[in-house]
């Protein structure tokens, strides 16, 4: 099951990459996002919860804005299958293969002021979903596979339990850096 999982995020993330910045830009959104949020973070995905003894599957670097993306035109980036404009980006990577980016849309919870939420991957029957908290380093929580990104062959083998949760840890590292992030000119394609 974990290597179902691995393959599955490594395909999230290259998918990520190609359909989050073919989102369509509109203008008009002058959204502004907590600032408490906001940042540039060291961020570790784990099988289970992240410990010393259980080292991530993948690696990289989230970056949080404050403010939605915008391309070239000022028109606001929109992250594929979302509503929300993009306003953040991620770059992760496994032990030997390419980083990959993409585009996120992170949004507060409505039930919690010190918790946000975004897909790492999204497509119409499934995706990668993100849920964090504030913490004194940063913020942790937890990812989840959900829909069909499932797959079936996974679920014969195990009288269809859902797959665990993975373990995230994102550390603060400074400021956001939009640097750190696909140019939106060549992102919305």
């Amino acid at each position: 099951m974990a290597s179902f999982r691995s393959g599955f995020l490594a395909c999230v993330a290259a998918m990520g990459m190609a359909t989050a910045g073919a989102g369509q830009a509109r203008p008009g959104t002058q959204a502004a996002y907590p600032p408490v949020f906001t940042g540039t973070y060291a961020i570790r995905i784990c099988h289970g919860a992240c410990m010393e003894s259980n080292r991530p599957f993948r690696t990289g670097t989230l970056v949080l804005l404050g403010q939605p993306v915008r391309d070239r035109r000022g028109h606001v980036l929109r992250v594929s299958m979302e509503t929300r404009p993009a306003n953040g980006c991620f770059v992760l990577a496994a032990a030997g293969e390419r980083p990959v980016r993409g585009w996120i849309a992170w949004s507060p919870q409505r039930d919690s002021a010190d918790a946000i939420s975004f897909q790492l991957y999204r497509s119409p029957d499934g995706g990668y979903g993100v849920w964090l908290k504030l913490s004194a380093a940063g913020l942790e929580g937890r990812g989840s596979v959900w829909g069909g990104a499932v797959d079936e062959t996974v679920h014969a083998t195990d009288d269809h339990a859902p797959l665990p949760f993975d373990g995230i840890v994102a550390e603060r590292v400074g400021d956001a850096d939009p640097a750190l992030c696909p140019v939106p000119a060549q992102a919305s394609g």
